[in-house]
């Protein structure tokens, strides 16, 4: 709530928007998590796939731009990387606690504003840099406390 400043314009319906994608993250961790007991890595990267698909599908009439023939590297390339980084999560999430592999997700909000900062030289706002601070001294905090549990 700190990067989305809902004291400065006022409670609306956009704020609905990061709520939902955050509990559709979670349930999505949860299903990875039980499912990942239940089947290969390989299954269950199919089952998110298709599913994925399946409700990409219902939104390409209304957003659909057609792909420029240069672009087709690029998609494959995100599909690869998405394809080999859910991969990764299934794996992690069958081999480690919930509790280890969840900080590494805080991380992953750096990259993506670092990204954003190089692509489109944005530069975020005091509160969204206090709330990632905040983020990444939850993330070291859980991982000494990590590390103290293992020795």
């Amino acid at each position: 709530m700190i990067a989305v400043q809902p004291d400065v314009g006022g409670l609306n319906a956009n704020l609905l928007l990061p709520v939902g994608m955050a509990v559709c993250f979670a349930l999505y961790q949860l299903a990875t998590r039980y499912f990942a007991a239940q089947d290969s890595a390989l299954t269950s990267l199919l089952y998110t796939a298709a599913a994925g698909g399946v409700v990409s599908t219902l939104a390409v009439p209304f957003f659909w731009v057609p792909v420029q023939r240069e672009d087709i590297a690029l998609f494959v390339l995100i599909g690869l990387l998405g394809a080999l980084s859910h991969f990764a999560l299934i794996e992690a999430m069958r081999s480690a606690s919930a509790s280890l592999v969840s900080p590494f997700y805080i991380h992953s909000l750096f990259g993506q504003r670092s990204s954003a900062i190089g692509f489109s030289a944005t530069i975020p706002l005091k509160p969204r840099l206090s709330g990632q601070a905040l983020s990444l001294w939850q993330v070291v905090t859980s991982l000494s406390m990590s590390a103290i549990n293992i020795k």
